[in-house]
């Protein structure tokens, strides 16, 4: 903790000689009370020993230039002008110096002009194209169906069109993650998916609920879970929210049985070649062969990716321990979507090898596939070590936060949902907000921190050799590696970002023994996970096994404390050597300046500046309360390695204009409630949400990547330097009203409802034999001659009611 005051910088620590006469500057720290930063200029203005002005820099060594209600309209000298010549792989980087990767993230040239300036005009233009695109009618909303999808919407499409327009739902068309979920089960014949379907509701820790009849309620119809009740009532809590959210509509629901998993993590792991190749068959009109027997994917994580992904071609540095976190995060340089891999790259930096990156399409930069750096900094990955091995059917199973690397259906659960923050006092407006450190908060969920250092990040065909060709033993052996290398997840990371001055040490391992099969326990004596949603999750039923004896009676080495053979400690005995600590070494920063405007070239990154001189005055960030999630010698490390404070009530958040949301165990169940508020929100998360496609980063949040590289870049542009130099909080402030005011207008509780409304009526179809009912219903189309039309005729066409309206397939005003 930083809780004494800092003296001056310095004449060999500044970039000129003379910057204590210049400016004073006194920061203060501490627990509860905030930091603040006072810069007092002196006058009259400095002058060199020849009398001239002397430029001022901030404390990153770059330029003051002027205020930022002056620098909007401030011109650069003929020499830092910025260039706009384009050489993206992307649409997005037309008419931009700066490269615009295939995956999603942007690489900084230093002739453009700061890249947030122009990721914020392209957002604005794509938001404002989104909604003025919107269709307005029924008539439109079906064509656009039609156009996206290549079929007719589903049954009870006209109820659910009356649904929105009642509640000013906004952005109709925009449901393509629906689409995206269920794709897949159109090449499975719906008769083989019902019997997949009620065979998985048999799965341990499930529900499902449904309707048996149109005019039967809504209701859960099977449940199975441990047998504990308490954990059984929490884990069931989960059900009385997805029921609400879908109590409005209920009636105009067909039949269907839909199984969800309680947890706040997906479970099914997607087979990348078995969902295309339904995909295919669905696209040719065909069914797959569910009887042919597939193999088991023994790839890991790969299993999930497209076979020419980065994951595949470009794979993670597999050694008997993970690099460290600096060369992790060098690997999306080395990716083939990047331009700085290529040897005739002139996108680099003059003074570094590699250039700084941002985050243009955050659902992009979620992949794992095309970002295999997440499989080792992400809790959801490194809890399973190099992969399991995925189902070898497609399953229709409803979870709180798949992945793109699972089969599981997003919904939109209103976990921790409000629908504004109360009372207002406790969130003031931006401008009014004291406080402009970065703000965080939290518990250190994200995986299970267990003290037995021994993963095999071996090359992963090692996998071979660990399965025995069962789903069921490939999730026994990642009870072993879950919980390994827990400073590598995300929260942890946050954390020391903020507050870790040196790099690259990880945590000595606790011993043998670790975190076989013990969790913290509850003070009822039970074995429970506790997060902070209060919904116990990675709840998984216990094998316990007789130990396995040699001739004369002794159990067989290698073997898990409560029996059964451990071939992974088998493996590790026999393979892996000490660790070999890397020499500590201060934590620098390096930072690209934050221009007056987008007319300025944003240059080379500053030199190295120590993460002391910059993160007390401008990141607030902390666990909370006691360690959780944790065996016991590792609690305890924890409490070492971290300070846990108190945690902040809303009055108290309310003060901070920038706040920063991060994965937990699964989605970040209080953006919701961040969004909503008047703070700029920064945001880092693996998951796609129900609303990914229906807002805007740059527009109405932050993206930060999940390596955090780009954090500091973007804070710094925000608030600026620990003094407030050479920021754009008038930038900061309009995106943070934008925000809150998606949030009132666009995630409200009709909001979700619209969305669960259609992806039930999508559900139900492709679960249904009749997928495609006829209902002749006779329509006047208005011909266009350019698109081939012929004036007026009429067509028979699959309808719901006689309210609908559609083009025929044989009309070439519909082809596309």
């Amino acid at each position: 903790a930083w809780s004494h005051e800092t003296t001056p910088l310095n004449d060999k620590e500044t970039s000129h000689p003379n910057i204590d006469k210049l400016l004073l500057t006194v920061t203060k720290t501490s627990v509860v009370r905030s930091t603040q930063t006072v810069t007092v200029s002196l006058s009259p203005g400095p002058t060199n020993p020849a009398g001239q002005p002397l430029e001022l820099k901030d404390l990153f060594g770059f330029p003051i230039i002027s205020s930022p209600s002056s620098s909007q309209n401030l011109e650069p000298p003929p020499h830092e002008q910025a260039s706009t010549k384009s050489s993206s792989s992307s649409d997005d980087g037309d008419h931009s110096a700066h490269f615009y990767r295939a995956d999603g993230l942007l690489e900084v040239s230093p002739t453009g002009s700061h890249p947030i300036f122009e990721l914020i005009e392209k957002a604005e233009a794509k938001w404002a194209a989104k909604q003025k695109g919107a269709s307005k009618t029924l008539k439109e909303a079906y064509v656009e169906y039609q156009r996206r999808y290549g079929r007719r919407p589903p049954k009870g499409f006209g109820a659910w069109w009356t649904y929105i327009q009642s509640n000013s739902v906004q952005l109709p068309d925009e449901y393509d993650q629906i689409d995206r979920d269920l794709a897949p089960f159109w090449g499975i014949n719906p008769v083989h998916l019902r019997q997949i379907q009620r065979d998985w509701e048999a799965h341990v820790d499930s529900y499902t609920i449904g309707k048996d009849s149109v005019n039967t309620p809504l209701d859960v119809l099977n449940y199975t879970s441990t047998e504990n009740e308490v954990v059984k009532q929490e884990m069931l809590k989960g059900v009385e929210l997805v029921l609400d959210v879908l109590d409005e509509v209920q009636k105009d629901l067909r039949p269907f049985r839909a199984v969800f998993s309680p947890h706040d993590t997906p479970s099914l792991p997607t087979d990348w070649e078995l969902r295309e190749e339904a995909k295919e068959a669905a696209k040719a009109g065909k069914y797959l062969d569910m009887k042919k027997r597939r193999e088991h994917k023994l790839h890991g994580w790969r299993s999930s990716c497209p076979p020419f992904s980065p994951a595949w071609i470009d794979p993670l540095p597999y050694t008997p321990y993970p690099p460290p976190l600096s060369v992790i995060s060098s690997l999306k340089h080395k990716t083939p979507f990047s331009q700085a891999a290529s040897p005739s790259s002139s996108s680099s930096s003059s003074r570094h090898s590699s250039p700084k990156t941002f985050i243009y399409d955050h659902k992009l930069t979620m992949d794992p596939c095309y970002h295999p750096s997440h499989l080792l900094t992400h809790g959801q990955f490194i809890s399973h070590g190099p992969g399991p091995v995925p189902h070898r059917s497609l399953i229709p199973q409803f979870s709180y936060s798949p992945t793109t690397m699972h089969d599981d259906i997003i919904t939109a659960f209103p976990l921790n949902w409000v629908e504004d923050i109360l009372p207002r006092e406790n969130d003031p407006p931006f401008a009014e907000k004291d406080d402009s450190r970065l703000h965080w908060r939290g518990s250190n969920t994200g995986m299970w921190h267990g003290g037995e250092d021994v993963l095999p990040y071996t090359d992963v065909d090692d996998l071979h050799h660990l399965d025995q060709q069962t789903h069921a033993e490939m999730e026994k052996r990642d009870e072993y590696v879950h919980g390994q290398m827990w400073w590598l997840s995300q929260r942890g990371r946050l954390v020391d970002w903020a507050n870790k001055m040196v790099e690259d040490v990880v945590p000595k391992p606790a011993g043998s023994g670790g975190n076989r099969w013990w969790k913290r326990s509850t003070s009822s004596g039970e074995d429970v996970e506790e997060i902070e949603t209060g919904i116990p999750i990675e709840l998984r039923p216990r094998t316990v096994e007789e130990p396995q004896l040699d001739e004369d009676g002794n159990p067989i080495a290698g073997q898990s404390p409560e029996g059964g053979a451990d071939p992974l400690l088998a493996l590790s005995n026999a393979t892996l050597s000490a660790r070999a600590y890397p020499k500590a070494k201060t934590s620098i920063s390096r930072v690209l300046r934050s221009t007056p405007n987008s007319r300025w070239a944003v240059g080379e990154p500053s030199g190295e500046i120590p993460k002391a001189k910059w993160a007390p005055a401008m990141a607030d960030v902390a666990y909370t309360g006691e360690p959780i999630n944790c065996e016991w010698d590792i609690c305890d490390k924890l409490k070492q390695a971290y300070e846990f404070r108190k945690g902040h009530d809303g009055k108290s958040q309310g003060r901070y204009k920038y706040i920063m949301d991060v994965d937990g165990n699964g989605w970040s169940s209080r953006f919701k409630r961040l969004i909503t508020s008047n703070a700029l929100i920064f945001k880092s998360t693996i998951y796609p949400e129900w609303y990914t496609d229906r807002f805007q980063p740059w527009v109405h949040y932050v993206p930060v990547q999940v390596d955090l590289s780009d954090l500091l870049d973007s804070l710094y542009f925000f608030r600026g330097d620990p003094s407030g130099n050479n920021g754009h909080p008038d930038l900061a402030e309009k995106i943070a009203r934008q925000g809150r005011e998606w949030s009132l207008t666009h995630w409200r509780k009709v909001d979700m409802t619209a969305y669960m409304f259609r992806l039930f009526l999508e559900y139900a179809r492709v679960m249904s034999e009749e997928r495609d009912v006829k209902v002749e219903v006779e329509v006047e189309v208005e011909g266009d001659g350019e698109v081939g039309g012929d004036g007026k005729k009429k067509t028979k066409t699959e309808l719901v009611g006689k309210e609908d309206y559609v083009y025929s397939e044989d009309d070439e005003f519909f082809v596309v």
